[in-house]
């Protein structure tokens, strides 16, 4: 009798485990009734796992087109497809509601607001229905919200929808209302809906935090692109069919402070069109094909904060940071045509920086800006604000100029601020117009280029903010794909009025983050990956969405996330000279200007006419004058001027040119007689024909006399230094040059 009842029970147990019903999770989107759409696959599926192939479409309100799917269910092999409209209670509770529906091997729940069909149909006799067909081995689908309602526990929605942002502030907002009494098909789970298209990564996360803080128990997530879907067998495994991917979460702890999440132990895989996944085992059955692994190296020891706000209002963590640096100078980089630049230059100031601006426009030319390059090379904070993301990424990556911060930042003592959308340029690489099209992911279109590398991965501000919402599968997207694509190691999404700080200690690198929402940090852990295949529209578009067999995402508010070894730069700046500049010559004496410190010597060269420059002269650097005393009439003279300080030169000056005219009528030149010469008297007469101005230079270019109004002139030169000088006589048609020798004991 005994051997009888434990046979009895195998028996039934065997029935009940081949009697498991099956479910079709669609994330939402349209269906297509064409040869390529996405939908074809899953719903055959759904139509050929049912044993009498009849199709129960159940809504809380009629289409616009109601024949369209029940059509379409046909099409793809159903014996009958029927819409019913269930939206009273009374309804709900009918026998005959039951009786009918169970008919129907698939239920198939339509879109709209899922706590219309938790508050109509709990504990009703669609709820019977449901769970009957689905205990007889009946098919149980629905998208969106018909979707949303099957997991255990489910979020029922009663509060109105909860935004991604709002999960990113609050894992307890009262807007997450988590049921449990409900139909419970898939145990263990969470699931939501138009996962990619809405962004709501963050808000599947903060379900599972919000249950685990509830109840102590970790719940896995299920997230479902739209225009795809997960179709889970008898056996608890499930299949992926469409255009995105499905998304499955799982969690050590779910840790939260104040309603923010701070959690590194979050793994995920995403699971691309004809993957699948053992929900029991919790493990990928298949493997992709492509080498999506990071090619990592340490990282620099530098110090970057990005922030998700550009205004200094909104800035005040920032601020804050920037209060506590024991560091003398700063440069803002901006080009807006805005007080933007000049807000945080005050702000800076205000914190006694000395602050220089220089903007991201500045010209690509090299010789000219030496001294602004010093200036940088000597400063270690730098702010980039307000500037397009096109011309700063050319002025890093491209600029002279640019090139010496983009290496400056890269130093261990450097610490630099990336605000508002300039964050992006600081990534290995960046999205270039997730913000340009809502449907550039969608479509394939999503375009990158090369940033400075100072984050190993790509960083996306304001990513969940209000104002971006046409752009959340941009935003998430992008990330994900642009880790497969590119080999890259993390991606951070920050939103506005919040900062990720990332910092070396102790050799390693380390990031934190603040402000009113949790960061989002996703660290590629995979081995292989994959690239979305299936197309959404008659031109063979596919999407930009990338399969991972795994991830980890952490959620990090004023807590520590280790990303890596850090590893000294070990880069050495050498200033540059600068070039002379204001570089002229009047009565033969060159003068120039050097504004920066003295260098070794200046060595200044002449070119007649069209000939080769040559060594005029070598000139002490504290000098900054000179004279050319071999000057001959008519010739085009040209001169140039540079800094030489060992083996290091300056460009050289702006060439400057000069035609001696000595007169235009040579009846009346030779006018001025200077003697004797050489001169060893002491005594130097100066004589002409008329009223002269005379002056006097050593070969130095220094004037040692001047006189006006004079025709004949005795000079006491006993004084001077034995050698060559020039006297220089003008009038107001001549200009007469001498060279005269003084020989004093």
């Amino acid at each position: 009798m005994k051997k009888l009842l434990i046979y009895i029970v195998l028996i039934l147990t065997i029935n009940k485990l081949n009697a498991q019903g099956k479910l079709m999770l669609v994330g939402g989107g349209g269906e297509r009734d064409e040869s390529w759409s996405w939908s074809n696959q899953p719903y055959s599926w759904a139509v050929d796992q049912s044993t009498n192939k009849k199709v129960g479409i159940i809504s809380f309100s009629e289409s616009s087109d109601p024949e369209w799917l029940p059509d379409y269910f046909k099409s793809l092999g159903a014996v009958d497809a029927v819409n019913f409209i269930i939206n009273t209670t009374d309804l709900a509770n009918s026998i005959d509601t039951y009786n009918t529906l169970m008919e129907y091997d698939v239920f198939f729940f339509k879109g709209g607001d899922q706590s219309n069909y938790y508050l109509t149909y709990q504990g009703s006799e669609v709820q019977n229905a449901i769970l009957d067909k689905f205990n007889a081995g009946g098919v149980i689908a629905g998208t969106s919200a018909g979707m949303a309602m099957i997991s255990n526990p489910f979020y029922s929605a009663e509060n109105g929808t909860l935004y991604p942002d709002q999960a990113l502030a609050n894992v307890l907002d009262s807007k997450i209302t988590l049921k449990n009494d409900f139909i419970n098909l898939l145990d263990d789970y969470i699931v939501d809906t138009h996962f990619v298209e809405r962004g709501r990564f963050p808000r599947l996360i903060a379900f599972m935090a919000n249950w685990y803080e509830a109840t102590n128990e970790l719940v896995g997530g299920i997230g479902v692109d739209d225009r795809t879907a997960f179709c889970i067998d008898e056996n608890n495994v499930g299949t992926v069919y469409g255009t995105g991917a499905v998304n499955i979460f799982s969690a050590s702890s779910l840790n939260q402070t104040d309603g923010k999440l701070n959690e590194k132990d979050i793994t995920v895989t995403q699971l691309l069109h004809e993957s699948s996944y053992d929900l029991t085992a919790k493990t990928q059955l298949d493997t992709y094909t492509e080498n999506t692994s990071p090619n990592v190296d340490s990282y620099k020891r530098s110090r970057v904060i990005i922030s998700g706000s550009s205004n200094a209002n909104e800035n005040n963590s920032v601020l804050d940071i920037l209060s506590t640096l024991e560091k003398a100078d700063a440069i803002v980089v901006s080009e807006m045509e805005s007080s933007i630049e000049e807000e945080y230059k005050n702000a800076l100031e205000s914190l006694n920086f000395e602050v220089t601006l220089i903007p991201s426009t500045v010209a690509d030319e090299e010789c000219g800006y030496a001294s602004l390059r010093n200036k940088i090379r000597e400063t270690d904070v730098f702010l980039f604000v307000g500037n397009d993301l096109e011309v700063l990424s050319q002025f890093l990556l491209d600029n002279p100029n640019g090139q010496v911060i983009a290496d400056k930042l890269l130093a261990d003592e450097t610490v630099s601020f990336f605000l508002g959308d300039n964050a992006k340029v600081a990534g290995q690489k960046w999205v270039t117009n997730n913000l340009s099209d809502p449907f550039n992911s969608y479509f394939g279109d999503l375009e990158f280029k090369d940033g400075i590398g100072l984050i190993n991965g790509l960083v996306i501000t304001d990513a969940y903010s209000s104002s971006t919402t046409d752009f959340y599968e941009n935003n998430t997207s992008s990330i994900f794909y642009g880790l497969a694509k590119y080999n890259l190691q993390h991606g951070i999404l920050i939103n506005r009025n919040s900062i990720v700080d990332i910092f070396n200690e102790n050799d390693e690198t380390l990031l934190t983050g603040g402000g009113n929402y949790s960061s989002i940090v996703v660290t590629n852990t995979s081995t292989s990956g994959d690239f979305a295949n299936q197309q959404v529209n008659a031109g063979g578009n596919v999407r930009n969405v990338a399969g991972f067999d795994q991830m980890k995402v952490s959620f990090v508010h004023n807590s520590i996330l280790k990303l890596g070894n850090s590893l000294s730069s070990d880069i050495q700046f050498t200033n540059e000279l600068a070039r002379p500049t204001n570089l002229t010559i009047t009565d033969n004496v060159i003068t120039f200007d050097y504004d920066y410190q003295n260098p070794e010597k200046f060595i200044l060269e002449k070119k007649i006419d069209e000939g080769e420059f040559e060594i005029l002269a070598e000139i002490s650097g504290e000098m900054r004058s000179a004279i050319d005393t071999d000057l001959i009439n008519n010739q085009l003279i040209s001169y140039r001027i540079k800094a030489v300080d060992g083996s290091i030169e300056s460009c050289y000056s702006e060439i400057v040119q000069y035609r001696v005219i000595t007169s235009t009528d040579n009846a009346i030149q030779n006018n001025l007689v200077v003697y004797p010469n050489p001169c060893t008297t002491g005594r130097l007469k100066l004589e002409s024909n008329s009223h002269w101005t005379y002056s006097i230079y050593d070969l130095l270019g220094n004037l040692i006399y001047s006189n006006t109004d004079i025709k004949e002139q005795v000079m006491d030169v006993s004084t001077l230094k034995s050698g060559t000088y020039l006297v220089i006589g003008r009038n107001e048609k001549i200009i007469e040059r001498k060279k005269v020798i003084i020989l004093n004991d």
